[in-house]
């Protein structure tokens, strides 16, 4: 059973590698552009 699941769980990611790949650069790159302006946003909110 469990060997099963290891498979299933192989052929998922190697099928759907390209998607997963894309997902985690898109997570990234909104991350690389949320991040600054939070940090700029709470740095005028400390001095007002």
């Amino acid at each position: 059973m469990k060997e099963e699941i290891k498979e299933k769980l192989q052929e998922f990611l190697e099928n759907n590698k390209w998607q997963i790949v894309t997902i985690v650069i898109a997570i990234i790159v909104t991350l690389i552009f949320v991040l600054p302006t939070k940090h700029s946003d709470s740095d005028t909110f400390e001095i007002s």
